[in-house]
């Protein structure tokens, strides 16, 4: 069976798992994006996401990743798009990507009945290795050089008739394929609706972003403090931020359906309680609750800590004594600081001060201090 067949019946059964798209390309290193994302680095837009700076050169080569690699499948999986009213002023937003079931289980799901598919119709002893947002490769190069797209102005992959509302992966294999792949079309021209509606200035020019500012990696990644010229920019969002694709023109009318795993209905949804979201005391309730979710990223230091921020940025008063617990109670110093500034922000001086009386952590009676003092 020759390169040309053996592609055309990888899209195939893509397309009948439910991948919109599905590019070739050479498991070969890119110069240029090594230069690119090396500089990167080197700039410090990784903040402390060290799993990105460690040994960088190493992501530009898929073959460093899986050495047996000829060729790599970029496969595209569209998730929901449509926004959500608000159902209640005390809940807190949640990007789109993780409404649904934890798409690194979903799309892996679906990648092995895809291979096995592939064994049977090509052959038996090809090998073939997955990547779901977990392993070391650039994945928006890979799928921009396999034809699927381009990366946009926001960093992220835009999909033609798509936008960017979708999530990667990878197959690699031994497998000679055909890397004539159709062009993506498309770019962003002139336009920087991206860049000028960042609400921290994280896109500091087209085509980069520095972490250190993104709303999306303080509310996942950062496992700390969240530095307080960010805390209000944060407004409702209480993990991730979908703010430079929601003004994406070519995210207005996207074709393809999401899958069903990745609906609202299938996970935690657009909103969730603030005051259910405080209340989380220890992390084996956390992990019942988000266990096969994307929001278990955070862990819940992180989600509590999101929620103290966005409970102050809408002043919503039920939260009150569920702030007052966290600052007194919870076990977790990074709450405790978030709570007492966000009870600054509420005008709780007498909790504030009186915990001040037995706080004994440094970084809480730093935030205490600031927040009595009237500093945000």
């Amino acid at each position: 069976m020759n390169t040309t067949a053996q592609s055309a019946i990888v899209r195939r059964l893509a397309e009948k798992h439910g991948f919109i798209c599905a590019g070739i390309g050479p498991a070969r290193p890119s110069g240029e994006d090594r230069r690119r994302y090396l500089d990167w680095c080197e700039k410090g837009f990784a903040a402390d996401m060290g799993y990105l700076v460690r040994d960088p050169s190493s992501r530009t080569d898929p073959k460093m990743f899986f050495p047996e690699a000829r060729s790599v499948v970029s496969l595209v999986a569209p998730y929901p798009i449509a926004d959500c009213t608000e159902e209640d002023p005390s809940s807190g937003r949640v990007a789109r990507y993780a409404w649904g079931r934890d798409y690194h289980v979903v799309i892996e799901d679906r990648l092995k009945r895809l291979a096995g598919d592939l064994k049977k119709e090509i052959f038996p002893e090809i090998k073939i290795c997955f990547a779901v947002d977990s392993k070391p490769l650039l994945e928006r190069s890979l799928a921009a050089r396999a034809g699927c797209g381009w990366i946009g102005k926001n960093t992220s992959l835009i999909v033609p008739r798509r936008g960017s509302f979708v999530f990667l992966a990878e197959m690699l294999t031994d497998l000679p394929l055909d890397e004539r792949s159709a062009a993506s079309g498309g770019a962003c021209g002139s336009c920087r609706r991206c860049i000028d509606h960042c609400p921290t200035g994280a896109l500091v020019a087209p085509y980069v972003l520095d972490s250190r500012k993104c709303i999306a990696y303080h509310t996942i990644e950062n496992k700390g403090m969240i530095p307080r010229e960010i805390r209000s920019l944060i407004e409702d969002r209480l993990f991730g931020c979908d703010a430079c694709q929601d003004v994406c023109p070519h995210n207005r009318h996207p074709d393809g359906s999401p899958w069903p795993e990745f609906s609202p209905s299938s996970g935690t949804g657009p909103w969730l309680d603030l005051v259910e979201i405080l209340g989380l005391r220890s992390d084996e309730e956390f992990k019942t609750k988000f266990g096969g979710s994307p929001l278990r990223r955070s862990k819940r230091t992180g989600l509590v800590r999101n929620a103290c921020v966005v409970a102050a940025n809408k002043k919503v008063p039920r939260t009150i004594p569920l702030l007052k617990e966290c600052l007194s109670k919870d076990v977790s110093p990074v709450i405790r600081g978030h709570a007492a500034w966000a009870l600054g922000v509420l005008g709780e001086g007498e909790a504030l001060r009186e915990a001040r009386l037995t706080e004994k952590d440094p970084l809480v009676l730093d935030e205490i201090d600031v927040a009595v003092a009237g500093g945000r």
